[in-house]
């Protein structure tokens, strides 16, 4: 009983690692070529993004499935909203507010998925033409970008918490 556990735990780490890990790539070689180069994306930038793109698709899609419990809001993240609109700065609101941003970055990561991975597959289509393909483009690179945030601030909050638990127990 307790193996199987100590094996989920490592499988739910091991994927979250693993979206982490494409995430990184899918950042560089979708961002780099237009922020770095002024370029589109092309060539092995191109094969690089569409090779990590379907992995970092299923362990978003395993994640949202395995967090979603976790992640759910309850009465302390309404005393936490309380406290961010208060600006409380004690440590424990600190943590509580921390803890909301985090599940507020969750959710948000779980929807913006939906038309980041949607908008790049409805445009290998030929359904929308030009115009649309050309809409379906800019909607897939700026959800991209606010998921890169939102993935980003989640990441930090997460590093954070783990931080405080650690401070805590010490």
């Amino acid at each position: 009983m307790f193996r199987a556990i100590w094996i989920i735990g490592r499988l739910k780490k091991l994927v979250y690692v693993i979206a982490m890990v494409c995430f990184v790539v899918l950042s560089i070689t979708g961002f780099g070529p237009w922020l770095i180069l002024g370029k589109s994306l092309s060539g092995y930038w191109a094969m690089a993004h569409v090779t990590f793109a379907p992995v970092f698709a299923l362990c978003v899609a395993a994640l949202a499935v395995i967090w979603a419990h976790r992640c759910r809001f309850d009465k302390s993240d309404y005393q936490a909203l309380l406290y961010l609109i208060q600006r409380h700065t004690q440590k424990d609101a600190l943590c509580e507010i921390s803890e909301l941003i985090r599940k507020i970055c969750f959710w948000l990561i779980c929807v913006l998925a939906i038309p980041l991975i949607l908008s790049i597959v409805l445009s290998m289509f030929g359904l929308f033409g030009t115009a649309g393909q050309k809409f379906l483009f800019h909607l897939h690179r700026y959800s991209a970008l606010i998921f890169a945030l939102a993935a980003i601030v989640h990441t930090y909050l997460v590093i954070f918490n783990l931080g405080a638990r650690y401070r805590i127990m010490k």
